[in-house]
């Protein structure tokens, strides 16, 4: 399963897609069209437009199309690129703001960078499969059926890759030339464990990772797992994550300033509580006795404002 590592600044907040109108009632448009148009606006020459993007040698000229999609963790609006192949590309943006490019001679304005992720495509109907087909056998026309908001997931229909995993997750159940599908729970997560040890020697031999984290196992499987939550609905990742025994980042109090020397005391002593507070006299400077000596005989300032008795 392909996938970019982190960074702390931008991979860390990736924003998918979501610049593309959401408010539009087409699901699909060419990848040309994503690349080169954000707004509603009238736009430039396209000659003069361009933008970076990441992506496989001639993966733009074998695309069939980008659709919107059910975002596998979220359950949000995602876009996704599908190719003459088979396979599918999730559109990754990386955008800092109000930046430029140098490009040469010129200058190129929109400083954002899309970059076309690969995506395995069970990942993009694990959703469906937990949700309807858990407990019963259903067909995968009824399962991907998201007519009202996603209509372009049954184009996974056809998805040759897709149907030969999706029978490693599944029971199968053919009747009358029909074949139905129900979600097997120890089958997928043996699939979605070797996923995690494919991504996990990845990372450890192509990630550009701290050492922190490449030299400590615990830190290398926590980070790799959270790659690997980013595509599974968090009920699976929770299962997921006890299987694999994924442990959690140790938290430990800060101490406070002079414990140690409180319990040493308390140690010594016996405890505080047992014993009555000292009150503690204040010293008078000399300044101050001189100061009350003087004033002895004298009216209070507050008097002068104090209702006599009648």
């Amino acid at each position: 399963m392909g996938r970019v590592t982190r960074s702390a600044s931008s991979l860390s907040q990736q924003s998918r897609s979501s610049e593309v109108d959401e408010n539009s009632q087409d699901s699909t448009s060419s990848l040309t069209e994503v690349l080169t148009c954000n707004s509603k606006s009238i736009q430039p020459d396209l000659s003069y437009h361009r933008k970076f993007v990441i992506a496989k040698e001639n993966l733009t000229s074998t695309s069939t199309g980008v659709f919107a999609l059910r975002h596998p963790k979220t359950g949000t609006r995602a876009y996704y690129n599908f190719d003459a192949s088979g396979s599918v590309q999730e559109l990754l943006e990386w955008n800092h703001g109000k930046r430029s490019f140098f490009y040469g001679d010129s200058v190129v304005s929109d400083g954002s960078i899309v970059m076309l992720s690969p995506v395995h495509p069970l990942f993009l109907i694990l959703r469906y499969v937990v949700q309807k087909a858990q407990n019963r056998y259903v067909s995968l026309e009824d399962c991907l059926d998201d007519d009202s908001e996603f209509p372009a997931v049954k184009l996974l229909l056809a998805n040759e890759k897709l149907q030969k995993a999706l029978r490693n997750v599944t029971d199968v159940k053919t009747i009358e030339d029909e074949t139905f599908y129900r979600c097997n729970e120890e089958s997928l997560l043996i699939w979605l464990e070797k996923r995690f040890n494919i991504l996990l020697e990845s990372l450890t031999r192509n990630g550009d990772l701290h050492k922190s984290v490449l030299n400590n196992p615990d830190a290398l499987r926590r980070y790799t797992f959270g790659v690997l939550c980013d595509f599974l609905p968090e009920a699976v990742a929770t299962v997921l994550k006890t299987r694999l025994e994924i442990k959690d980042v140790e938290v430990f109090a800060e101490p406070t300033k002079n414990a140690g020397k409180r319990v040493a005391a308390n140690a010594m002593d016996g405890d505080e509580e047992n014993f009555p507070a000292v009150k503690k006299t204040p010293t008078i400077s000399r300044a101050s006795k001189q100061l009350q000596e003087a004033s002895k005989g004298t009216k209070s300032l507050a008097s002068f404002f104090t209702k006599k008795a009648e």
